[in-house]
């Protein structure tokens, strides 16, 4: 994962992006925008933050703020980023 430590910046805005739900609503499912989309990126934040509190510094934010949405929500597709939103935040640093 350190070859990708680069990459985090530009995953944490696509992120951001998808939550703010700036994407067009074909990607909506039930209402919660592009959920599988959201759990890939968390789960390769997961994966690229583990044990490197730097790249780690920045996710904070945006996880707190998908698992937010994601709880309001309250459906599957949801509860299923909300699951990857506290595994991520238990692995990073």
């Amino acid at each position: 994962s350190q070859p990708f430590k680069d990459l985090v910046p530009s995953l944490i805005s696509i992120l951001k992006q998808i939550c703010e739900r700036r994407l067009p609503s074909e990607y909506d499912y039930h209402r919660i925008p592009a959920p599988w989309m959201q759990m890939k990126l968390v789960r390769i934040l997961s994966v690229v933050g583990k044990n490197d509190s730097a790249s780690s510094e920045g996710m904070y934010e945006i996880l707190g703020d998908c698992l937010r949405k994601a709880e309001e929500a309250g459906i599957n597709a949801s509860n299923a980023i909300v699951y990857e939103c506290i595994r991520c935040i238990t692995n990073i640093y």
